[in-house]
């Protein structure tokens, strides 16, 4: 944890935490610099539990950090500037903005324990982008889902995904429950029925990629299917329908159907069962051990450690 901390110090610019993106659509290395996209997911929530678990304040200070290059990079319509990933330096990227508030509120919400009264200007940041451009730009109610962007009518699992956790941390935060009802619950209705449910079959509990006009896309990335669990988790939190974690379950069933003898995942597999196993994201794999340790908590028993070592064999140095 140490050395990957030095690391992610080392990538710091004036701006916040910068570096190239490797992406399976698109590489960019003619813009590296900062980046307010779902790494400060990661990194706020990351340096939040070394806080929770070792009551080190320099672990909180840096959560702050990065909570502070995202509110200070926020624009006048509520989007962040560079969110965009793999197209940065441009805003509006899904899921990012939404992965920002995520890290955002949960800043948010151990500020606000604490009685520190900083908790509310990282919750307003994220307030703004959700009702201005989560809820303002991408929600789509003739269909009751987000668009991945405001100008198409793609729905893309994960992404819609990433803004259930963004409601479900608002309504936590601020008791403002009408958003995730009117929202959020839509929205896991539509990536249910997105889900492959199929028993006794090799993609049965996978998630699409995506659908637009009623067609899917056939294609079924562990990766972003593992990124739905966590939403699933919050429905099953909010109503207590099985439904729910039933679904997140048999999610899981798929990615460790489709685990490798050496602990990782291949990149997708295809409606006709063909596997790409190229290339294989190593740190993506924490998103994947998180959803692991969320459905634990439920009483779904994971075996960890083959992911776990294939991440630490990931380690640089």
């Amino acid at each position: 944890v140490r050395q990957l901390d030095r690391w992610l110090d080392s990538m710091r610019s004036p701006a916040g935490y910068a570096g190239p993106v490797a992406h399976w659509w698109q590489n960019c290395l003619q813009y590296t610099g900062a980046g307010l996209d779902w790494r400060y997911e990661g990194i706020i929530q990351g340096y939040l539990t070394l806080y929770r678990n070792t009551g080190g304040r320099a672990w909180l200070a840096k959560a702050r950090r990065a909570g502070d290059d995202l509110v200070q990079g926020q624009l006048a319509g509520g989007n962040f500037r560079c969110s965009n990933f793999e197209a940065n330096p441009y805003p509006g990227g899904t899921p990012h903005e939404a992965a920002c508030d995520v890290g955002l509120l949960a800043l948010a919400q151990v500020l606000k324990e604490a009685r520190d009264p900083a908790w509310s200007r990282y919750a307003g940041a994220a307030e703004r982008n959700l009702k201005a451009f989560l809820l303002g730009g991408l929600w789509r109610p003739e269909g009751g889902f987000f668009s991945n962007d405001p100008h198409s009518a793609l729905f893309v699992l994960n992404k819609a995904a990433t803004i259930v956790e963004v409601l479900f941390a608002w309504a936590e935060l601020s008791g403002e429950t009408r958003l995730y009802e009117e929202y959020g619950l839509p929205s896991l209705a539509s990536i249910l029925a997105n889900q492959v449910r199929a028993p006794g079959r090799l993609l049965d509990g996978a998630f699409d990629q995506g659908a637009q006009a009623g067609k899917a896309a056939g294609a079924y990335y562990p990766y972003y299917n593992a990124r739905c669990i966590p939403a699933l988790l919050t429905g099953y939190r909010w109503t207590r329908q099985a439904r729910y974690l039933d679904a997140a379950r048999a999610g899981m069933g798929f990615l460790l159907r489709m685990r490798l003898p050496d602990g990782s995942f291949p990149q997708v597999i295809y409606h006709n069962q063909k596997v790409n196993r190229y290339p294989q994201w190593v740190a993506g794999a924490g998103d994947i051990l998180r959803a692991m340790d969320l459905l634990e908590q439920q009483d779904t028993r994971v075996d960890q450690e083959p992911t776990r070592q294939w991440l630490f064999r990931g380690l640089d140095g």
